[in-house]
Formats: C-alpha cells, sequence, structure tokens
C-alpha cells in the first residue's frame, strides 16, 4: 500500500440537535474511508466545549440548535480558535442565514439535503481550506450581491450613525476577526474594541456582536 493510504483521516465534529437528521449525516459520513466524526453533540454549548477538547478539522453545525445557535457557537469558536474550519448545515436556503454564516467566519455552508458523495467531497476541500458552499447557497449569495436594490441603497440613518472607527470595526468583525485580533491591529485593548461592539450593537438596535454583524452585512452596511 503507498502513502496515500496511511494518509490521516479527516476528524469531524458533527452538531445536528435531531436524531433522524443527525443519523442521516452519520450514515452519509460513514460511506467515506478517510472521514471520521469523532463527536456528536445536540445543542450549541456543547458544540463549543467539544470543539475545545476534539479540535476537530471540519466542525458541521446546523444553524438552529438549542443553548446556542449554529451562529453564536461559531462565534463561539473562532474566538478561541481563529483557524476554525466550521460549516453551517442547514434546511433552509435563505440568503440572510448565509451571509450571516460567512459574516461570523464559517468556511461554508451546505444544505442537509446534499447526498453523501458531494457532503464527503466539501468536507475534504473544508479541511483543506477552501470554502465550501452548496449550489443553493452560492445562487443566493450572487443573487444578493447582484440585487440592484443592495447597490442602489444610500447609506442610511444607521450608517450615518456609525463612526468612522465603529464602521472598521465592524468591517473586521464581519470579516471574522476577534476582538483581541481586532485590538491588535488597531493598537486598542480588547475591553476597547468589545465597549465599540456594544455600541455598535446599541446604535443598530440589536443585541451582540454577531446580529450586529447580520445586521450591517443584510442592510449593506459595509459596502
Amino acid at each position: 500500500m503507498g502513502a496515500e493510504g496511511h494518509r490521516p483521516k479527516v476528524r469531524v465534529l458533527l452538531a445536528e440537535d435531531h436524531s433522524l437528521m443527525r443519523e442521516g449525516i452519520l450514515n452519509r459520513i460513514a460511506q467515506a474511508d478517510d472521514i471520521e466524526v469523532v463527536g456528536c453533540v445536540e445543542d450549541g454549548r456543547a458544540l463549543v466545549e467539544h470543539y475545545g477538547l476534539l479540535r476537530p478539522d471540519v466542525v458541521l453545525s446546523d444553524f438552529r440548535m438549542p443553548t446556542m445557535d449554529g451562529i453564536e457557537a461559531l462565534v463561539a469558536i473562532r474566538e478561541a480558535d481563529p483557524g476554525a474550519r466550521v460549516v453551517i448545515l442547514s434546511a433552509f436556503d435563505d440568503a440572510r442565514l448565509v451571509a450571516a454564516a460567512v459574516a461570523a467566519g464559517a468556511i461554508g455552508y451546505l444544505l442537509k439535503s446534499l447526498p453523501a458523495r458531494d457532503l464527503c467531497a466539501h468536507i475534504r476541500a473544508a479541511a483543506a481550506g477552501q470554502p465550501v458552499f452548496s449550489a443553493e447557497a452560492d445562487r443566493l449569495v450572487m443573487d444578493e450581491l447582484r440585487s440592484p436594490a443592495r447597490h442602489a441603497a444610500a447609506p442610511g440613518p444607521a450608517r450615518k450613525r456609525l463612526s468612522d472607527r465603529e464602521v472598521e470595526i465592524l468591517g473586521m468583525a464581519a470579516h471574522g476577526l476577534t476582538n483581541g485580533q481586532i485590538a491588535g491591529k488597531l493598537y486598542l485593548s480588547p475591553q476597547t474594541v468589545k465597549t465599540h461592539m456594544e455600541r455598535i450593537s446599541a446604535k443598530l438596535g440589536v443585541k451582540g456582536r454577531t446580529a450586529a454583524v447580520h445586521k450591517a452585512t443584510t442592510d449593506g452596511l459595509l459596502g
């Protein structure tokens, strides 16, 4: 057997709260000899905890889960490990959900209906650091980018309320940078960045970093 036969398997951590769907995903992954599921969890908080313990190559996370949703868990994981490769699995082909996942730092967005061959191919690509999106998610993103309304929208009152510094910080957050990383780039303390994020959230009328990034992304405040 050649060197290829000894290549390490791709280690996957799966987060899915519905048992039937979880079993279906596990069965599809099991068809690949070079991929192994090293852990399964049923809620977002457990996902964050198990990620720290297992350090998998790829996380496959449901979007909607108890305790923390997939986006909240994604943000928490990337705060601890900026290099984490998290793929959001969803039953919904919604452009806003895709945008929120990308803004939070997901390396991919896949629909749960993917056949085994495609799912495994995407897992391998994500492990190699390549962005992975189902055809539907890709189409939704392109439709959103091409939307005349998106490009014609002038900066509204919310945009005017944000200072240049706040826009800069929000833009970095939208690209997946943690508060610590933003602080390092802007020569600020992490606490100062946290205060800016709290102020930004208040101005946008939302709660939390993820919601602020989602709001800014969907409203075109960063482009």
